[in-house]
């Protein structure tokens, strides 16, 4: 038996009631720490951002129209995560382009943050970052300018055999990026070999 008349469903339709919606986009992320000051300054300079919440015991922070992407909670007496337990790998953010994700990265090796591993999945290239507690971080920019062009590529079965892609080196990378190398060419597996490009930490 329905929970509402049927007079009522239709007065709920046309007033905007969607059963069958997805979520528009995804709000924030919240990370439980016990070492929320080291947390917060490497979230701060990892996402160039603003906290809008900075106490003792938390701290929300912003980078873009969203009131915030990321939360930190301070809870005493946590214990580290253990690498082989089930649970979330890592949090992907995407930049607006190649320029901004290399600028990005240049701008924090001089603060000595660098990724620990950088790949091109094909859909994406991708710098990998792990936080004061370990937590993994992806920064990327998407390949494909379109959806329609990412479709295609997964038409073809363009997706890594491997199933992880081509390493590359980032330092590699930004130095071909200044010298004038088109960014589509950059965009490509295999673009940047060199001994930088590190490894992945999936256990």
């Amino acid at each position: 038996m329905s929970i509402v008349s049927e007079k009522l469903t239709k007065n709920a339709a046309a007033q905007g009631l969607v059963q069958q919606a997805s979520p528009k986009h995804m709000s924030h992320v919240a990370i439980k720490t016990s070492n929320i000051k080291a947390m917060r300054d490497w979230y701060l300079l990892v996402f160039n951002g603003k906290a809008r919440i900075d106490n003792d015991a938390a701290c929300f922070i912003n980078f873009d129209a969203e009131d915030h992407r990321i939360a930190l909670l301070q809870l005493p007496g946590l214990e580290p995560a253990q690498r082989k337990s089930i649970g979330i790998e890592h949090v992907t953010f995407t930049f607006a382009a190649l320029g901004e994700l290399l600028g990005n990265f240049q701008r924090l090796m001089a603060l000595d943050i660098t990724p620990f591993w950088c790949v091109n999945h094909g859909m994406s290239t991708s710098m990998y970052y792990a936080d004061p507690d370990g937590n993994h971080i992806e920064l990327q920019v998407d390949n494909h300018a379109t959806q329609a062009l990412l479709e295609n590529w997964y038409k073809r079965g363009g997706f890594p055999a491997n199933g992880l892609g081509t390493n590359f080196d980032p330092a590699v990378m930004l130095d071909k990026f200044c010298s004038g190398i088109p960014v589509s060419e950059l965009l490509e597996p295999g673009s940047a070999p060199g001994p930088g490009c590190g490894a992945p930490r999936l256990i």
